[in-house]
Order: C-alpha cells, then sequence, then structure tokens
C-alpha cells in the first residue's frame, strides 16, 4: 500500500474497549448519583397544599379531622394548618423552600413538646387536640426536618439528596 492510501484507514475499537451497559441499566435515565428526581420546591408545594386541604377540611364535617374526627380539631386549629400551609407555599415562591421547611420542622417540635407537656385537651388554653393529634404531630416534626436536612444547600440544584442503590 502506499503512503497516502493508509492515512485514510479506520481504526475500530475492540470489542474489550467498547462500554457496554448492562442490561437492567441500560433503559435507566441518567442522573447524578446523589440525586432524587424531587426538587425542593416541589416538595415544600406538596407540604404547603396538604396543610391547606387539611386545614379546610377541618372546616367541613367529617369523620378523620373534624371536632368529632379521629384527629380533634376546632377552628383555631384549623387555622394553624391554613397558616402553615401558606408559610410553606411563601418560603416556596420566594426561593427558600430549605429554609422554611427547616424552620416549620423546628416549629413542630415545639408543637410537640407543648403538645406532650398539656394537661388536658387544649394547647395554649386556644388549640383543640388529643392523643392521636399528639402522635401525628411527632410525625410531622420528623417526617418535616428530615426532608429539610435532606434538600440541597444550593438553589441552583434544587433537588433533594438521597443515596442511590
Amino acid at each position: 500500500m502506499r503512503a497516502s492510501a493508509r492515512a485514510y484507514l479506520i481504526t475500530l475499537p475492540t470489542p474489550q474497549q467498547i462500554n457496554y451497559p448492562s442490561a437492567p441499566n441500560c433503559l435507566a435515565p441518567k442522573r447524578q448519583k446523589d440525586e432524587t428526581m424531587i426538587s425542593a420546591k416541589t416538595l415544600a408545594n406538596v407540604f404547603g397544599a396538604t396543610f391547606i386541604l387539611v386545614g379546610v377540611l377541618g372546616f367541613i364535617p367529617n369523620p378523620i379531622v373534624s371536632p368529632n374526627g379521629i384527629f380533634v380539631v376546632n377552628a383555631m386549629h384549623n387555622m394553624v394548618h391554613l397558616l402553615t400551609g401558606i408559610a410553606f407555599l411563601f418560603g416556596s415562591v420566594l426561593g427558600r423552600p430549605r429554609n422554611t421547611t427547616l424552620g416549620l420542622g423546628a416549629y413542630y417540635v415545639l408543637v410537640v413538646i407543648l403538645g406532650f407537656y398539656t394537661k388536658g385537651d387544649m394547647l395554649l388554653g386556644v388549640i383543640h387536640i388529643n392523643a392521636a393529634d399528639r402522635w401525628l404531630h411527632v410525625a410531622l416534626a420528623l417526617f418535616i426536618l428530615a426532608a429539610g436536612l435532606i434538600m440541597a444547600r444550593d438553589p441552583q440544584k434544587a433537588t433533594v439528596n438521597a443515596p442511590m442503590e
């Protein structure tokens, strides 16, 4: 072969040099190792919408959240749920969903402490609670704080960090 003809030859990789994806992962979406698909803003919006929904439901007679329901509430308790939901949404709109979530998680820790130190069924003398409310507030405090702690600090990433397998 002439020297000029060799310049046009293409070298193909050997099969050992090709990086083939494994069968189960070949269709999986590509993402960074420490990121899931939910954003901090979305999570704050979900919390806000949920609290607003519960606050509204408290004004409608039902067997779950009402003066005679599993979770006993009165008008002031419903107003607290509505204000909590508005705070989540407001924090999300201001671009501070992580700080808002951590702050409201700390607030719910305070609600838990006050709830278990309260004698009777009136928190601070104005908010009607029962045993189910007290334990729900424990779960809410833990869940909201955990969500706030795993949210990305960088608002540009705005994703919830969680280890992947």
